[in-house]
């Protein structure tokens, strides 16, 4: 007797773990959807960001200017989603912190090292335009005319664009804004002759560089001679 009530004993129990652990198994498919959803949304959040890195790149100005505010998105929303996910999905939370950290250190090299070369290089035109520019200058002077539309690469419009041939080298120099303005000191410049030595520079591609006449706190730049 004593033997089948100890049988019947350790069925009950073996049953009452057995439901005890199910809960935990049928969570299992759900914290699985979590995660690939959570690591989705960084990896969008992540484009995202770099898409703003891409937009906010302006030639002349320092790269640390651009990276600070990619970089302070992605802890912002970093420490957003630990604070929203920390009373129910304890566990979750730090995957999600991590991942939105990595996509932003990622979009923050990208602002870095290739958001405003990219822009230069997917400008197809801006070759052309900076040939043609050169077109029919004469040796030794200076052509300058003022664009209010559109862009050159990174450099959105009003600029002044000034055309150079002859001796050491062409250049054609897209300086952001206008004469009036006062501030045309940083841009765009595209060499084709020797290394440029009166200005703070970047180089982007190919003969195209970024430049700056104010080599204050310019991070990302060489200066070269006075500039």
């Amino acid at each position: 007797m004593s033997i089948h009530n100890a049988t019947d004993t350790d069925f009950v129990q073996s049953n009452a773990m057995a439901s005890s652990d199910a809960p935990v198994r049928e969570d299992q498919p759900i914290r699985s959807i979590v995660v690939v959803g959570l690591l989705i949304g960084a990896l969008v959040f992540g484009a995202a960001d770099g898409y703003v890195a891409y937009v906010i790149e302006s030639p002349g100005t320092s790269l640390a200017g651009h990276c600070l505010p990619v970089a302070a998105i992605a802890v912002i929303v970093a420490a957003f989603g630990w604070l929203l996910l920390r009373s129910k999905w304890r566990r979750l939370r730090l995957i999600f912190a991590i991942s939105v950290l990595i996509a932003g250190f990622l979009a923050t090299w990208w602002a870095w090292a290739f958001a405003m070369p990219a822009a230069m290089s997917w400008d197809s035109h801006a070759t052309a335009d900076a040939l043609a520019a050169l077109r029919g200058v004469p040796a030794e002077k200076l052509d300058c005319i003022v664009v209010t539309s559109g862009s050159i690469g990174p450099l959105d419009a009003p600029y002044q664009c000034c055309a150079s041939a002859g001796s050491p080298g062409s250049t054609v120099t897209y300086s952001a804004g206008k004469p009036e303005d006062l501030e045309l000191e940083r841009g765009l410049i595209f060499n084709e002759g020797p290394p440029l030595s009166d200005e703070c520079v970047r180089h982007l591609t190919g003969d195209w560089y970024a430049f700056t006449d104010s080599p204050s706190g310019m991070v990302g730049y060489t200066c070269r001679g006075g500039g």
